[in-house]
């Protein structure tokens, strides 16, 4: 596993840019964690200090349940949240920079399940784990689904091996996290719901300047491959 580094703030930065930005980012293994009261680490805390470092903006960062995030982008003037879906819904609520993740929605079945897809609606019979508070689970709701909840992605994918539910809905990277933290257990896939991209999105009060030095950041580091080291 890649060695994680802590997120720095450099000195240049809070000379330039005063208020910084606040990301509240939910956790997720090996993506955003918090290990003995420490500050945050992990994929998405290296990439936001690269965004940080490249940018000239300060950035910190405040883990918190994933619907909190989403409120506390809404509420706070200088708050952001990274790897957010972007959609027809939330489009006019927030600032948008990126995209920083390109994947893909998918149900997911255990191995030696007999559940194969080509359409949402042939899942309708089926109880469906999700990530509460999210864009996938608004969704799949709006579609008419029988979703069951989890407070964080991993509750969702232990129910699945566990019998307990018959699918777990995902996006493909934080699955690929999820798994590999768990030792990689074996999952199919399903169905592939749609490709789908995540993105930088800010409150409405966030300076068009901030937007674009992110969006020109962001498409930097995936023009010179530095996302695709970072895993995303």
């Amino acid at each position: 596993m890649r060695p994680l580094r802590l997120l720095l703030l450099p000195l240049l930065s809070l000379a330039c840019y005063g208020d910084g930005l606040t990301f509240y980012l939910p956790r997720f293994p090996g993506v955003v964690e918090i290990k003995d009261g420490q500050k945050p680490e992990g994929t998405g805390v290296d990439v936001i200090d690269k965004i940080s470092q490249q940018s000239g903006i300060p950035i910190q960062i405040e883990v918190v349940p994933l619907a909190r995030a989403f409120a506390n982008i809404e509420s706070q003037p200088r708050g952001c949240g990274i790897g957010t879906t972007r959609t027809p819904t939330n489009e006019p609520q927030f600032k948008w920079a990126g995209p920083i993740v390109r994947q893909t929605a998918r149900l997911y079945a255990r191995p030696d399940s007999s559940i194969q897809l080509t359409s949402l609606d042939q899942a309708k019979p089926y109880t469906i784990g999700v990530l509460r508070g999210s864009v996938l689970s608004r969704q799949l709701a709006e579609r008419g689904l029988k979703i069951e909840e989890g407070n964080d992605s991993a509750s969702s994918m232990k129910k699945l091996l566990a019998g307990r539910i018959d699918l777990w809905a995902e996006n493909s990277l934080a699955a690929q996290f999820n798994l590999e933290a768990a030792g990689n257990p074996a999952l199919k896939t399903a169905l592939i719901i749609a490709p789908i991209d995540g993105f930088i999105a800010c409150n409405r009060a966030v300076g068009d300047k901030d937007i674009s030095r992110l969006d020109a950041t962001v498409r930097n580091l995936r023009n010179n491959g530095a996302l695709h080291g970072f895993g995303f």
